[in-house]
């Protein structure tokens, strides 16, 4: 049953990668090109790939939880 969720989680992560890296790019052309863009474009699609951004980054942390917890553990001594 590990190994199923453990792949799940894989997948998951995969996609979530990919849907964060579109959503930045996204975001960071809409922020330096926002004098070049229609203001009314801009006022839609920056916001909501900035509210995207801030959820994908929950899942990205919480999915990568266990990683994040193993290097913020002091470094045992031996």
């Amino acid at each position: 049953m590990d190994n199923i969720e453990s792949m799940n989680k894989k997948i998951i992560l995969k996609r979530v990668n990919i849907i964060l890296f579109l959503d930045f790019t996204v975001l960071a052309l809409s922020g330096l090109l926002n004098r070049f863009i229609p203001y009314e474009i801009f006022r839609f699609l920056h916001p909501v790939a900035g509210g995207l951004m801030v959820l994908l980054v929950i899942m990205h942390l919480y999915l990568n939880w266990n990683w994040v917890k193993s290097n913020l553990k002091p470094a045992e001594k031996k």
